[in-house]
């Protein structure tokens, strides 16, 4: 009976063990698919590795989870630039040789990163200069550079009204006031005109947004689109060169940080003329180019909407062809002056960078060129008319 009850108590123990082992594969995966998220989906790369070492700390039993965990723990590093990610690539391939389809992409990265700065000392990097030109605590948020350079346009964090910050002097002033008793306002998205002179702005007051102009030296203000619901806001995009039109954006839903239709507004009257309505796409900005015939436009992509791409139209919305396709995401786009050539920013090489792609009347010519590598976090501003390009890189402004 004893003999018995020995080899019962075995069994179950071993039964159990064999249970566990599906129990914990299970928790590794979803820990790991929670990572991914804040990766993918939230774009928290910093808070993504720190979730995928924990993966591998809690999980090394689990091989193929553990190997998925570090190789991203390398792409986020790549994603945010740094040189980190060279290191932890060639970490998989060493800890993991079982994992084979792991260290697969851990070598085909390794060699993107080789082929990434071979192309960088072969092309136009040696002629991009940088320079920072900013690096206080932000006064100007959501900024816009000025055509010439010399201003920051922005939304004072603390009065939550239009301000502006002279680059070359560092000088700093309110352009609007908010009453406090309107909690809920703030002025955003800041469009400047062709002269340098005036700022084009939307102002948000709970459920309904209004586009003003105001001048930047006598602060003269006029509203150009009355308050209308969220739903329906246009959104201040780009002035155009003749100094008469302005590109805006329409929304259709209360989300007015995307929008399918693109709208010339006439800077004289406020009258509203559409351009285009997009049924498939969610437009995040737009910008024409230099003698004003085309727009090249920003939006989500279609089955990865954390995922961006861009497209290029004339401005009447007739001709309307992808400007490069791939399934990177790309991003910021912004015409050169002279209007033959547009940069944007995409990871198409696993690691950030600004491209050149050249363009002319309307058609995509040749394949784009790697131009200066960026990090994950980075923003471009602008192109001022001397082609300068501004960006933002974390705490700092270049």
């Amino acid at each position: 009976m004893k003999t018995k009850n020995l080899l019962m108590i075995l069994f179950v123990g071993i039964l159990f063990g064999a249970l566990s082992l599906p129990l914990w594969a299970q928790e590794a995966g979803r820990a790991f698919e929670r990572a991914l998220y804040m990766e993918e989906s939230e774009g928290d790369l910093e808070k993504a590795i720190d979730l995928y070492q924990k993966v591998i700390d809690q999980f090394h039993r689990e091989s193929e989870t553990a190997a998925k965990a570090k190789l991203h723990i390398g792409i986020c590093y790549q994603k945010l630039g740094l040189k980190k990610a060279e290191e932890v690539f060639q970490s998989v391939i060493k800890e993991y040789p079982e994992e084979k389809d792991v260290v697969r992409e851990a070598e085909v990265r390794l060699a993107g990163i080789k082929e990434a700065e071979k192309m960088i000392k072969e092309a136009v990097e040696p002629g991009f200069r940088i320079r920072q030109v900013y690096n206080e605590d932000s006064k100007c948020l959501y900024g816009k550079v000025s055509p010439n350079g010399r201003y920051l346009s922005g939304t004072n964090p603390n009065t939550r009204c239009a301000a502006l910050l002279d680059l070359k002097t560092k000088e700093y002033k309110n352009l609007t006031t908010i009453p406090k008793s309107n909690v809920n306002q703030v002025d955003f998205t800041y469009v400047w005109s062709p002269d340098n002179r005036q700022i084009a702005y939307l102002s948000w007051d709970d459920t309904l947004t209004s586009v003003h102009i105001i001048g930047i030296d006598d602060l003269a203000s006029r509203v150009l689109i009355k308050p209308v619901p969220l739903r329906k806001s246009l959104i201040p995009l780009d002035w155009k060169r003749d100094g008469r039109t302005i590109l805006a954006g329409q929304a259709t839903s209360n989300e007015f940080t995307v929008f399918n239709e693109l709208v010339w507004i006439s800077v004289k009257d406020g009258s509203v003329v559409p351009i285009k309505s997009f049924v498939d796409k969610k437009i995040k900005f737009a910008q024409i180019s230099p003698d004003g015939k085309y727009i090249v436009y920003w939006h989500q992509q279609l089955d990865e909407p954390h995922k961006g791409d861009v497209s290029l139209m004339s401005a009447d919305g007739s001709l309307d062809v992808p400007l490069s396709i791939h399934p990177a995401d790309d991003s910021y786009p912004m015409w050169m002056p002279g209007g033959q050539y547009i940069i944007f920013k995409s990871d198409r090489l696993g690691q950030p960078a600004i491209w050149l792609q050249k363009v002319m009347d309307g058609k995509v010519v040749d394949e784009p060129v790697l131009i200066h590598l960026m990090q994950a976090q980075d923003k471009l501003y602008r192109m001022s008319h001397d082609g300068s390009l501004y960006y933002e890189r974390s705490e700092e402004f270049t």
